[in-house]
């Protein structure tokens, strides 16, 4: 159910990355005026910015200079490219190519990268409670059992989890310490829109019942 990609092998530059990331995401919280936080927020207390394309109730775009920087630093070009070696990015680079071709004024946040959504988790202590991303893509419906799994994941390493079906967080850090991290992410709304011809579920019920059966068929299955 989880991919553990964590660094490229032999790759000695690597190791740097993670601590490059850090300190453009510490340069970047100076610049930033984040809304009052939230902590019933659903994932942590710790405020957030996010960059890219969804559908539906997903993130939007906002135009933060410190934001536009950070998705052109090489350490985060570097480490959202290191997805694409992933099982899932045959199907996304299909669906999100369909979509750009559909409406080219669309943009991702990393071109070396298939995610169409990048979210930067802020200062100092981006601590997360145990949750499930329910809007994101599922890929497949999954049961999650009651089993615990604590995985060491070092500074720079990226895991692929399904975020939507599996309850996740990560630990809590000693006082003085920081955790900053980047995550990227496909919204279901956003693979729902192209399944159904670059439309609503209501169109697509209204402009074609035929189509709009099998879907609630398919659904039904799952």
């Amino acid at each position: 159910m989880a991919y553990m990609l964590g660094a490229p092998a032999g790759d000695p530059g690597w190791k740097d990355v993670g601590q490059s990331a850090n300190a453009a995401i510490e340069q970047a919280e100076d610049e930033c005026k984040f809304p009052p936080l939230n902590p019933k927020n659903g994932r942590g207390n710790y405020p957030v910015l996010s960059t890219g394309f969804s559908y539906g109730g997903g993130p939007t775009r906002p135009s933060n200079r410190a934001l536009n920087r950070l998705v052109q630093h090489q350490s985060f070009v570097r480490l959202s490219g290191h997805t694409n070696g992933s099982w899932m990015y045959r199907h996304l680079d299909k669906v999100l190519g369909d979509i750009l071709t559909d409406d080219p004024s669309l943009r991702k946040p990393f071109t070396n990268s298939v995610f169409p959504v990048a979210t930067f988790n802020f200062r100092p202590v981006a601590t997360t409670v145990p949750h499930c991303d329910s809007r994101n893509v599922p890929y497949g419906c999954s049961c999650c059992g009651t089993s615990k799994y604590l995985i060491e994941f070092p500074p720079g390493s990226t895991i692929l989890i399904p975020s939507s079906v599996l309850t996740h967080s990560n630990t809590r850090i000693q006082p003085g310490e920081t955790r900053r991290s980047f995550t990227q992410h496909c919204s279901g709304s956003l693979v729902r829109w192209w399944m159904y011809g670059f439309r609503t579920e209501a169109n697509m019920a209204r402009e074609d019942p035929a189509m709009a059966e099998k879907v609630r068929a398919a659904a039904g299955r799952c």
